[in-house]
């Protein structure tokens, strides 16, 4: 959500788009989510995307994790190798980065 609060902005790979129109992913309480860690393959139980601004089929929710200054820390999305994020208008990529998963993250397989 922008600096105003009355939009969204999303990266694609290349480009942030902005929009007025969107919605906010909040848990009813019902479900559990958890942060994890893998290097080399994708949780099990990772969390999919359709951000309908990439065509190239299947993403994950996940977030950056700072790694000395190279990374900014934040919530976007997996695609390959790096987390894509909105930052400051810009399209900021990250290879450290946590996946989304259902339920607790010590039962997610990598």
């Amino acid at each position: 959500v922008g600096p105003s609060e009355t939009e969204c902005n999303a990266p694609s790979e290349s480009k942030v788009y902005t929009s007025t129109d969107f919605k906010i992913l909040v848990n009813d309480g019902d479900q559990e989510y958890d942060w994890k860690y893998c290097s080399k393959s994708i949780p099990d139980k990772a969390v999919t995307c359709d951000l309908q601004i990439t065509p190239s089929g299947t993403c994950y929710l996940g977030q950056s994790v700072y790694g000395d200054g190279i990374c900014y820390e934040d919530v976007g999305y997996i695609k390959g190798k790096f987390v894509y994020m909105a930052i400051n208008g810009k399209v900021s990529r990250c290879p450290f980065k946590l996946y989304l998963v259902e339920g607790k993250a010590e039962t997610a397989k990598c």
